[in-house]
């Protein structure tokens, strides 16, 4: 009876001796960021515990949560270059699970411009996507994949019906699943810089008007920039922009049918760079800050 029971103790303390195994801090800069994390004592790629990710010009935090046996797990806070919250959400074993929230930021307060739940890292059942003004833009069912509310319509839309441009309302407005943040990451993920950069003040902004067409099928064609600020960073804008044709476009329905919708939309870059850094050709800025006007 006495062996039995110390040998169910020590079967059961064995989850508890490997997490509490030394650990060691590490601290990384590279390129424009600034990453601090413990990894295991014995074994220096298994990242262990808490995790933060700053910007390294300003010391911003972007991103913090935990590493569980080098996995993420629990809860993540991601934020931009200004400290404001933009995602939350959990992992479980590396793969995002549960209720998930991406924000937008109207002066002090924070908006939640998407929110749905995760299982096994696809996005599973209904989720809700609302403009930067609170106000529903859509619900989209990711099980059944279909739209199953439009918010409230009143904006006025360019549309080509048949040969005739007009400007009018939408029976059902064009909607690209995800919402207009995904856009945004998109861009911040795969713009690249010119290097060296022409203007080596870190902060500086690059200002640019892109259009584009969704037509009766929900693919994107024509793309144009309109305007810019400085156009040495035009062609890799307009590449950009192109990855937005993703197969996650709904057209807008104007009198019962399909129409092609001219969009035009205004973007706003903040472009930081590491002035210890030195790569040759092409160097690209994960966090780059991008935001429409």
């Amino acid at each position: 009876m006495v062996q039995s029971f110390k040998f169910f103790l020590f079967i059961n303390l064995l989850p508890i001796i490997a997490i509490a195994q030394p650990l060691t801090f590490v601290k990384d800069q590279t390129g424009g960021l600034i990453q601090q994390y413990h990894v295991l004592a014995s074994n220096s790629k298994i990242k262990q515990g808490l995790y933060q990710e700053f910007a390294s010009y300003n010391n911003t935090l972007l991103e913090e949560g935990n590493y569980k046996t080098n996995q993420k797990d629990s809860t993540w806070n991601y934020y931009d270059l200004k400290g404001n919250i933009q995602q939350q959400g959990s992992y479980t074993a590396g793969v995002r699970s549960g209720n998930w929230k991406t924000y937008a930021h109207n002066d002090s307060s924070a908006i939640i411009i998407n929110e749905g739940n995760y299982v096994n890292g696809a996005r599973r059942g209904e989720w809700v996507f609302r403009k930067n003004n609170g106000q529903l833009d859509y619900k989209y069912d990711y099980t059944q994949k279909k739209i199953t509310d439009y918010g409230k319509n009143d904006e006025l839309f360019t549309i080509i019906d048949t040969q005739d441009t007009i400007t009018t309302a939408m029976d059902k407005p064009f909607i690209h699943i995800e919402g207009m943040d995904t856009l945004k990451q998109i861009i911040a993920k795969n713009f690249k810089m010119p290097w060296p950069l022409p203007n080596k003040n870190s902060g500086s902004v690059y200002r640019v008007i892109v259009s584009f067409n969704i037509n009766e099928y929900g693919r994107l064609e024509d793309f144009k920039i309109l305007k810019s600020t400085n156009n040495i960073y035009d062609s890799e804008v307009l590449r950009v922009v192109k990855l937005w044709e993703d197969g996650n476009w709904f057209p807008a329905f104007y009198k019962g049918h399909t129409v092609k919708t001219i969009q035009v939309i205004p973007l706003v870059f903040n472009l930081y760079y590491s002035p210890s850094v030195h790569n040759p050709g092409l160097d690209r800025f994960p966090k780059a800050m991008v935001k429409f006007e």
